[in-house]
């Protein structure tokens, strides 16, 4: 069984670790006040036991809105695809 994260969120764990994360390479978390775009996904974190990720494109109304603290265990994560 995987190691039991933090009870209260994920979001504090290195970006590494969240299984289903991969931002090392082709994605980037986006951070606190950057403005969320067309084509980011973001993570609910439904399941914060395991903090297995599951991604979704962003909604319409949330495109142009700025990205919460991804720190925070209340907020989603938000990632954008990486520029090659």
């Amino acid at each position: 069984m995987a190691a039991l994260r933090d009870v209260f969120g994920c979001h504090d764990v290195p970006q590494a670790d969240l299984e289903g994360e991969e931002m090392s390479g082709e994605w980037r978390r986006l951070e606190a006040g950057e403005i969320i775009e067309d084509g980011d996904q973001y993570d609910a974190a439904t399941d914060r036991l395991t903090c297995n990720a599951v991604w979704w494109p962003v909604r319409v109304d949330m495109v142009a809105t700025v990205a919460p603290d991804p720190r925070d265990p209340a907020n989603r994560i938000f990632r954008r695809r990486v520029a090659k």
